[in-house]
């Protein structure tokens, strides 16, 4: 795809802007398009450190999966895109709670450990649960 445009393959490094503009585009065009985004597949697999920094940096993103081409790869993928059980553990809790307090006619309130509960979060819950 670089080449497509006249870039290099030296431009895929972690801070560069046109790569992160690139990213974001295709991660956002994908989910406009209802399609599920996998972020592209990183050559230097023998470079684990900068592999594993990429991962995060996608995660971090919003992208769900990684492209891979070694075993090793799919591990850290793996490890780094799977979902925190403790993620999924809240996400039930707020569901739960929001859904009970709704019944009473309240979409707002506070919690002691999950901090304020609205619509917004009540729907970050339900996605965390989907995309498990």
């Amino acid at each position: 795809m670089l080449e497509s445009f006249g870039l290099s393959q030296s431009i895929l490094t972690l801070d560069n802007p046109i790569v992160n503009y690139i990213l974001s585009k295709f991660l956002i065009d994908s989910k406009i398009a209802n399609l599920y985004p996998i972020s592209f597949i990183y050559q230097k697999y023998r470079n684990i450190k900068i592999f594993k920094k990429w991962c995060k940096k996608e995660k971090n993103m919003g992208f769900l999966a990684k492209g891979c081409i070694s075993p090793t790869q799919v591990n850290i993928v793996n490890d780094i895109f799977t979902m925190d059980k403790h993620k999924i553990i809240r996400a039930k809790k707020i569901k739960k709670l929001f859904e009970k307090y709704q019944k009473i006619g309240k979409t707002g309130f506070s919690h002691k450990k999950y901090g304020f509960i609205d619509e917004p979060i009540y729907k970050d819950a339900l996605l965390i649960l989907k995309l498990n």
